[in-house]
């Protein structure tokens, strides 16, 4: 499974997989990613919500899921 879930990270754009990333492996909340990176903070609200819906996604077409949602996403 593990495998399986890399891969799906690695077809997610490179800025909603560095969001991604920086929340969920560094720890590090949106506005800590917004200050890391420079980037908006809407944009790191949108990318990691965007990367999100994929990764879901993507679950749900591995099988029978009725219903799945991230841990967290820290703000």
């Amino acid at each position: 499974l593990t495998g399986i879930f890399q891969k799906m990270l690695e077809n997610l754009p490179v800025a909603q997989r560095q969001a991604l990333h920086l929340s969920y492996y560094c720890g590090l909340s949106q506005r800590e990613i917004a200050a890391r990176t420079g980037i908006p903070l809407g944009t790191v609200k949108t990318r990691l919500e965007l990367a999100l819906r994929k990764v879901r996604s993507a679950v749900m077409a591995l099988g029978d899921f009725q219903e799945w949602s991230p841990v967290h996403v820290r703000v």
